[in-house]
């Protein structure tokens, strides 16, 4: 009896150690792995050129990159999926026979980062609980983590139509997450906003705002207001707000 007891318990320990041992492997495996597709994007002999065009973007402006960096980062990614099946071996060697030697290798350390942020995309868009404005602010914190500001602005550049459709974007999040904010706090917060998307290009963002998109922004700051009326009422208010978009002084 006593040995039956004995070897139940040997067995339990046994089993008990299997089960922690399985545990912690799992963990140390998926850490690893965050790890890697976090840290460690370019391997050691890519390496070296991309601390090089970190500090040093405008090497990307010799004539023997391509000319319009962004439009062929995109055309690579397609091609590695389509044509390459996902085999990023068979991308390198695509670049290098494109752009022997060195230009290759840095092309391949700039698409290796830029490949990563779009399979990050991929995930936030599939995370339902993130609103666009949430994923935009993981898009642009990944890109100031990876990319250096020069470098960013190369094969990021700036849109005054992105930064309308990032505002927009802001202000419908802003109004899920405040749905009982006046009216003054919610056009207070999207200029502050405006303000910090734009920068020191305010003035050349306002040709291409058009008075649909800034009716839309109205009709998003006075929602609450909006809601209590009549379809009469409404009808008569869109209109001072339609009024309102051509005024020169929209946003003071």
């Amino acid at each position: 009896m006593a040995n039956k007891r004995l070897l139940a318990i040997i067995v339990s320990c046994f089993i008990l150690l299997c089960i922690i041992g399985l545990v912690y492997f799992l963990f140390l495996k998926k850490q690893k792995a965050e790890e890697i597709s976090m840290e460690d994007i370019h391997p050691p002999e890519i390496d070296v050129e991309w601390t090089a065009l970190q500090s040093k973007p405008e090497l990307l402006d010799a004539r023997e990159y391509p000319e319009d960096l962004p439009g062929f980062l995109e055309q690579l990614l397609t091609q590695e999926s389509i044509l390459f099946n996902g085999n990023r071996e068979k991308t390198y060697e695509s670049l290098q026979n494109q752009f022997p030697g060195e230009p290759g290798r840095v092309l391949f350390a700039v698409f290796l980062s830029y490949a990563h942020l779009r399979e990050e995309e991929k995930v936030w868009e599939k995370n339902s609980d993130l609103s666009p404005w949430e994923r935009e602010l993981k898009r642009e914190s990944f890109q100031k983590n990876h990319f250096s500001k020069a470098l960013k602005e190369k094969i990021f550049p700036w849109s005054p139509v992105r930064a309308q459709r990032n505002l927009v974007w802001f202000l419908e999040d802003y109004v899920a997450k405040n749905p009982y904010s006046l009216s003054k706090e919610r056009w207070r917060a999207v200029q502050q906003t405006r303000n910090e998307l734009l920068g020191d290009r305010v003035r050349e963002s306002l040709p291409s705002e058009t008075d649909s998109w800034r009716f839309g922004i109205l009709k998003l700051v006075y929602a609450r207001e909006i809601e209590q009326m009549s379809e009469t009422e409404k009808q008569a208010y869109f209109a001072k707000l339609r009024e309102r978009t051509q005024d020169m002084d929209f946003w003071n």
